[in-house]
């Protein structure tokens, strides 16, 4: 070692060296270590786990009902279930009206007696042209790629109008149709003869021991069309190599079949007619004929459902060959699909047969359940409605029972009656007299999120005066099942706490709820009376509610100015309320300053009336934007009123100030 100089020490020089050394190997052999996981395979799979349990967190009953709007019927039998709900019980019996045919076999019979009643109901199946059809189009197009001479079939061929409009476009090849219904063939044959057609045929066949029956073995198609078929069989794979037993050399096949709740707009209209049992995923397509010979698979999209849910075709291509052992992954399939989560519609009701109807018909489209409780003094046939209005909407589970007085338990013991009973991801609270507009914008946000709750613009319409007199945005649709109850004897409100709301929640813009339980004066007052009670049992039931306390203020003002209006004398209960009402307002700016500002008018009435020589008129405007010379852009907000004493004015300027600078402070101005 060589002796220190100059004040180094030589030793400890080394031993740094030594253990930076050991430092970077060790850093290395991380490096190494890690290497695996930073490798775009091992990405790619975290990313797919992270997916895969954001699939998983929709629930059983979720996922079944999106295979039955998509009329996956065969599926829901896949589909393990958690919990049975009564939503499941429902779909249940609704499988059990509506796919009869399917589980015994009885396909001919069901067929023939679906185009009686489509007949009955003045549905038109007959001559048409398919000009502008982009399905069509497609199919078209690869039947031009045939050498003239060459003999088309289409399976399935309903009345004919894919075999007769290829007929007429391409007279230099063959056509033949097939279908199981003996009425469709015959109206093919009528239409063919009408449009004097020559280079097509009919006949009625269908598949039985795994041969298509009725079929001229001589007849070699070099194109097969199986469209808009495979739904509504019971064996889709056996039906394919049944048709590709009968393929012609290098004869293509040509299977188009819907995507998308096609069938689900007229389930509750057409209600117990069904046709479609399957509900294709290109996976599924992959997985059946994927291993084909020139498989390709194409997407023509059709717009939208009534329910703005995209709906269209594939139309999937391949060479036939011989038949192969093939089956969809079910395991793949029931993880990958994404529940359409469920709505409870909740309300109580007394003596509303008049009003019921169009309350619940304005969200019926929404929602999977219906459930009223009734209030027990009801003397008209709100049950009766509710019963009507069941036969009326069969895909939708109605629900009513009797329950106690809201007006003695309180409404928020009346609403979590109701709303313990609710079998849904989401709840909507809605009032017999109140009328939900536009109830399908809500649909978009019924789904995984962060959201717990929707705020909806509730507006309270007049005519005496004419006019809408105000617009409140409470919650009315938040998850279910999420520890969130009603708070409140009166104007109550779903809450996880009192005083903390439902959690993250948004306003839904493009829904609205019309209000018509105000619209007159008489009205409003009989409804004020009987709510003033009550809110003077909530103020004992519930003394820390931020949101009574707002209420108590405005309710105490209005009674005093009713008592004047009649020329009554002031109570001394009334005014001590009202006394004690001004501190409360001092409260409430401290708790809450926006519902402080809201009810200033109110809180100024009573000042007027229990204050003294230190009351004063106050106003004052603020007007604060980001940066430097950019007020000229900010809107100046004004507060005027009456107050009971400097220190109320100092404490709701300095809260309305300190409001407008941390928003300023906001990431979003």
């Amino acid at each position: 070692m060589i002796p220190a100089a100059n004040g180094i020490n030589c030793e400890a020089y080394v031993k740094q060296i030594t253990m930076s050394q050991k430092r970077r190997d060790k850093l290395a052999l991380t490096q190494i270590q890690s290497a695996y996981a930073n490798q775009w395979h091992y990405v790619a799979s975290r990313i797919h786990d992270v997916v895969q349990s954001t699939f998983n967190k929709y629930s059983t009953t979720s996922k079944r009902q999106r295979l039955y709007m998509n009329s996956d019927i065969y599926a829901i039998d896949e589909m393990p279930l958690n919990n049975f709900s009564k939503l499941d019980e429902h779909l249940e019996n609704k499988l059990d009206q509506c796919y009869d045919f399917a589980a015994s076999g009885t396909f001919e019979k069901h067929y023939e007696e679906y185009y009686n009643y489509e007949k009955e109901r003045g549905a038109n199946y007959g001559p048409e042209t398919l000009d502008g059809n982009s399905r069509y189009q497609y199919v078209a197009t690869r039947v031009g790629f045939l050498p003239a001479g060459s003999l088309v079939l289409d399976y399935g061929c309903a009345h004919g109008h894919y075999t007769i409009n290829l007929a007429k476009r391409f007279p230099d090849l063959r056509f033949l149709g097939y279908d199981i219904a003996q009425s469709n063939i015959d109206k093919a044959e009528a239409w063919a003869d009408s449009d004097g057609v020559s280079n097509v045929s009919f006949k009625r066949a269908f598949v039985e021991g795994g041969a298509i029956e009725g079929h001229d073995e001589n007849e070699k198609p070099a194109l097969i069309i199986a469209a808009e078929l495979l739904e509504h069989v019971a064996d889709p794979v056996d039906l394919m190599d049944a048709l590709m037993s009968i393929a012609g050399d290098g004869c293509e096949m040509v299977i188009t079949t819907p995507y998308g709740p096609w069938e689900a707009d007229g389930y509750n209209d057409f209600y117990p007619w069904r046709a479609h049992l399957w509900h294709f995923e290109r996976d599924d397509l992959k997985e059946l004929w994927g291993d084909f010979e020139d498989y390709q698979i194409v997407v023509v999209p059709s717009g939208n459902s009534q329910r703005g849910e995209l709906v269209g075709s594939y139309i999937c291509m391949f060479k036939a060959g011989l038949p192969r052992e093939v089956h969809i992954d079910y395991e793949r399939k029931l993880a990958n699909t994404v529940g359409q989560q469920t709505v409870s519609l909740i309300m109580i009701a007394k003596d509303e047969e008049r009003n019921l109807g169009r309350c619940i018909e304005s969200a019926i489209d929404l929602v999977d359940e219906v459930l009223v409780g009734i209030d027990n003094r009801t003397a008209d046939n709100t049950s009766r409605v509710l019963d009507e209005l069941a036969d009326n909407y069969p895909e939708v589970r109605f629900e009513h029972f009797l329950i106690e007085p809201a007006t003695d338990t309180g409404f928020d013991v009346a609403r979590n009656t109701v709303l313990s009973k609710a079998n849904g991801d989401w709840i909507l609270w809605l009032d017999a007299d109140e009328v939900l507009s536009n109830a399908k914008g809500l649909r978009k946000y019924l789904r995984n999120s962060s959201l717990a709750g929707l705020a909806i613009s509730q507006h309270h319409f007049s005519i005496e005066p004419a006019a809408v007199i105000q617009t409140d945005l409470p919650i009315r649709v938040f998850r279910n099942n999420q520890g969130i109850k009603f708070v409140g004897r009166v104007h109550e409100h779903p809450e996880v706490k009192m005083n903390e709301g439902v959690g993250k929640a948004i306003i839904s813009t493009d829904v609205v709820i019309a209000h018509y339980g105000y619209t007159t004066e008489q009205v409003r007052r009989a409804r004020f009376r009987r709510n003033f009670d009550l809110m003077k049992q909530d103020r004992i039931d519930y003394p820390d509610r931020i949101l009574g306390k707002h209420l108590w203020i405005r309710d105490v003002a209005q009674s005093l100015q009713y008592t004047r209006e009649a020329g009554r004398p002031i109570t001394k209960d009334l005014w001590d309320a009202a006394r004690e009402s001004v501190d409360l307002w001092r409260e409430l700016v401290d708790l809450s300053p926006r519902m402080a500002a809201d009810v200033l008018p109110y809180y100024s009435q009573l000042v007027i009336l229990v204050g003294d020589q230190q009351s004063l008129d106050y106003e004052f405007s603020l007007r604060a934007g980001p940066g430097v010379g950019r007020l000229n852009g900010a809107q100046a907000t004004t507060h005027s009123g009456t107050f009971y004493n400097r220190e109320h004015v100092r404490a709701f300027f300095d809260k309305v100030e300190h409001t407008q600078i941390e928003h300023l402070g906001s990431r979003y101005l």
